[in-house]
């Protein structure tokens, strides 16, 4: 049980901002995600356009995210490692559909960049400035969907949330309206699933 409460901290420390806690995810998991990638990729024209880092990025990200956001509920080590393994999966159906599309000769194009920074071994400054950015766009959000979000990543269920919002709206327009404002802050970062 300790351990399942040590990651339920890391995930908290996360969920408020803290990179050193998500560098410490990273460092756990990102091993998983490449060897994911590697496993799924086999055809060698694909592995050429491909680019393992790009997937793991992505998935990184998105996964820093969702945490943040409060979309994600995880509740053990195991439950992130499969959600992780769903994410990058879905990454590399992305790539692949992209890569044999009918319009695109894979021996041609360049590597696949999946709209986020080049690779490098910078990632936690990439990190800072994402967290940077959203925290700017949750100082420029409406009232209504930063008080949406900041609850949700307090962990509250949608029934409270909905009933502190106090105007009647019922549980699940609060769910989507907090996930149009996810989209919203994907599309911005160019990550929209």
């Amino acid at each position: 049980m300790p351990a399942v409460r040590e990651f339920q901290n890391l995930l908290e420390r996360v969920r408020h901002g803290d990179t050193a806690a998500f560098a410490v995810l990273v460092e756990q998991y990102g091993p998983a995600i490449r060897r994911e990638v590697r496993f799924r990729v086999l055809d060698g024209k694909l592995k050429r356009q491909i680019e393992e880092s790009d997937i793991l990025q992505s998935v990184l990200l998105r996964l820093w995210l969702g945490i943040w956001a409060g979309e994600l509920e995880i509740d053990t080590p195991e439950g992130l490692y499969r959600l992780l393994q769903t994410m990058t999966r879905n990454r590399i159906v992305d790539a692949v559909r992209h890569w044999t599309a009918e319009c695109r000769d894979v021996r041609v194009q360049r590597p696949i960049n999946l709209n986020l920074a080049e690779a490098s071994d910078d990632r936690p400054s990439q990190i800072l400035e994402v967290t940077e950015t959203l925290e700017l766009l949750r100082r420029t959000m409406p009232e209504r969907e930063r008080r949406i979000l900041e609850a949700r990543q307090a962990g509250r269920d949608w029934d409270s949330i909905a009933q502190d919002l106090g105007d009647g709206a019922p549980s699940d327009s609060v769910r989507r309206q907090h996930q149009r404002v996810v989209m919203r802050l994907l599309a911005n970062f160019g990550w929209g699933d």
